[in-house]
This record gives structure tokens, C-alpha cells and sequence, in this order.
């Protein structure tokens, strides 16, 4: 574990500043929203001015989406960074491991990539690995497959597969070298099934029944 948490440590540490990038853009419009709406308020104490209801009501559009957008982030943060959470093993979501990779990869993805995710409602789509390991397979996989070059659309599909949770990450004419180490080291701790070819990269994990006591 102590390697899964090296691994987690230092690929934080990378996406952080896009993080932080990408938390500050939201805070700065709700910062200008305030203050925009402040001085409507100001002028309707002091000289009566009645508030635009019209602009009133897009400034709280603005900041419901900037709250969001900062909230997503935030939430993918502590899932993935909490101790406990990548020691933890019970039943997680995999769309919801995906969305917050994608949450926390979105800085890097934004400019070479547009993502398209397809998910399979038949079946447990949950993983027995927890919630910060299963964040950090789907961030490797993405690392692996930004890293491999081509086209710039991905595909990504997730299913279930007997006893598994298929991931299906595909790029046209995306390339393959070696496999990553970190994510073999993921695979190996948490039965993770790697499949590499073509331009697909395949991820097979390890399904948890929610509603099975023995799990």
C-alpha cells in the first residue's frame, strides 16, 4: 500500500496547480458577481434604485454554476486525497471514480482531447477497490492514453462483464509503448485486468455487489 500511496502522493501533486486553476476561474466570477451585486443593493438602500430583478436573476444563475463547477472539484479533491479513502475497500460507483478522474484531469484534457463517455446500465457497476484507488486507475488509464498520442477524440465505455467492470478508453490511432509501472502496480494490488491494443485501452476491474453482505 505504501507504494499505491506514493504513487496517489505524487500524481496529486501534478494535477494540483491545474486544479487550483481551475477552482480559481469559478471563484473569481462569484467574487465579481457579489460585488456586482452589493452595489445593487447599495443603491437601492441609498438612493432607492430598484435592482434589476432580470440582471439579479443571472447573477444567481452565475453563481449557482460557479458554486458547481468549484463543488465538483472540491469533492473529486476529497475522494481522492483522503487517507482513509485510499485504504478504504467497499463498494464505489465506477461512473462516479470516472467523473471525478475526469474532474481532477480536466485542466490537462481540455486542450488536446474531447471526451465522450457511454456507460451500461445492466449489471453492478460498482468496484470493491474504494473510492481513492478507483479514481486513481481511471486517471492512470487517462495519463496512459494522453501520453499515447493520436487523434483527438476519446471514446470512453463502461459496462459490466461478469464478475467485472469494464473500462474501454479508445483514441484513434492512439500508440502504445511499455505498459505504465503505476498503473501495473495498481493492477497487481487491486486485480485489475490491463489490456493494451490497438488503439483501445481496456481496463477490467474488479465488480462488488452493493447489496451483498459477503461483498
Amino acid at each position: 500500500m505504501n507504494q499505491i500511496r506514493a504513487i496517489r502522493d505524487h500524481l496529486l501533486a501534478e494535477l494540483l496547480p491545474g486544479v487550483i486553476h481551475e477552482i480559481n476561474n469559478p471563484l473569481g466570477a462569484v467574487i465579481m458577481n457579489i460585488s456586482i451585486a452589493k452595489e445593487d443593493i447599495t443603491a437601492w438602500r441609498d438612493e432607492g434604485t430598484l435592482p434589476d430583478v432580470g440582471m439579479m436573476q443571472e447573477t444567481c444563475h452565475d453563481l449557482d454554476i460557479a458554486a458547481e463547477r468549484m463543488n465538483q472539484h472540491l469533492l473529486a479533491l476529497s475522494f481522492f486525497a483522503g487517507a482513509r479513502f485510499l485504504e478504504e475497500r467497499g463498494s464505489y460507483d465506477v461512473n462516479q471514480a470516472l467523473r471525478h478522474a475526469l474532474t481532477l484531469y480536466h485542466n490537462k484534457l481540455k486542450r488536446h482531447l474531447k471526451v465522450t463517455v457511454e456507460t451500461e446500465e445492466d449489471g453492478f457497476l460498482y468496484l470493491g477497490c474504494g473510492p481513492a484507488r478507483g479514481i486513481l486507475a481511471m486517471l492512470l488509464a487517462l495519463d496512459t492514453v494522453l501520453g499515447g498520442g493520436g487523434g483527438k477524440e476519446l471514446s470512453i465505455r463502461v459496462g459490466a462483464a461478469a464478475d467485472r467492470v469494464r473500462v474501454a478508453f479508445t483514441r484513434e490511432d492512439m500508440k502504445f509503448g511499455d505498459p505504465d509501472e503505476r498503473l501495473v502496480a495498481l493492477a497487481r494490488v487491486d486485480d485489475i485486468q490491463l489490456t493494451m491494443r490497438d488503439a483501445e485501452l481496456v481496463l477490467e476491474l474488479a465488480a462488488h455487489d452493493p447489496d451483498s453482505a459477503t461483498g
